[in-house]
């Protein structure tokens, strides 16, 4: 055989061996551990909601504050100011003057009570949480990845009262994305444009 040639055949199972070791997967321990929050943090948010009823969108921005280790609060700037808490499975929502104009029990809204809790799940680095309540699907690495959960118990009717799926983007130890799906038609995007340092 010229050498040449022996040396070109030996180059190309060198590339064939080289693409075809297994790469370490990126699991969803992992992903939590990147996520994980030890301390109070700030992460503004711009969020798009698209109802099957409506012809447009509906937009609104302000930002997420987490409070380890479960303690979430959603504060929107605009169209109007509002405040939205999430704690011991209760959400609280109070109008810009800080008065109380609404209190649910999250145990009688199956579908909050998915969502929050998966938010929180990701921010607090649960990877067991969210392995009880979701069916988990990762894909991509550490730097570009995507998250897929589908409440367990799906009907025909979606996940609990209409959660049809959960989609979460992200890399390099933040989320950048969260698309939220209902059975109704109804969607919401979320960009997280913003993670401020903890006060």
């Amino acid at each position: 055989m010229p050498d040449a040639l022996r040396v070109g055949l030996a180059a190309l199972i060198g590339l064939f061996l080289l693409v075809s070791t297994p790469v370490q997967a990126f699991d969803l321990g992992e992903l939590a551990g990147s996520l994980q929050l030890t301390e109070r943090r700030e992460i503004g948010f711009r969020e798009e909601r698209s109802l099957a009823a409506l012809t447009s969108s509906v937009i609104s921005t302000g930002y997420f504050v987490f409070e380890p280790p479960g303690r979430l609060i959603k504060v929107m700037e605009t169209p109007r100011r509002e405040r939205a808490t999430v704690e011991n499975d209760r959400l609280t929502v109070s109008d810009e003057e800080g008065t109380e104009i609404a209190s649910v029990d999250l145990a009688s809204q199956p579908a909050l009570k998915q969502l929050f809790g998966g938010l929180l799940a990701l921010l607090s680095g649960n990877a067991e949480m969210l392995r009880a309540a979701f069916n988990v699907s990762l894909s991509g690495g550490a730097d570009d990845w995507r998250l897929d959960l589908t409440p367990k118990g799906r009907s025909e009717e979606g996940g609990p009262a209409g959660l049809e799926r959960l989609v979460v983007t992200g890399g390099g130890g933040a989320m950048k994305t969260i698309g939220i799906r209902e059975a109704d038609g109804d969607r919401t995007r979320i960009t997280l444009h913003r993670q401020a340092p903890p006060k």
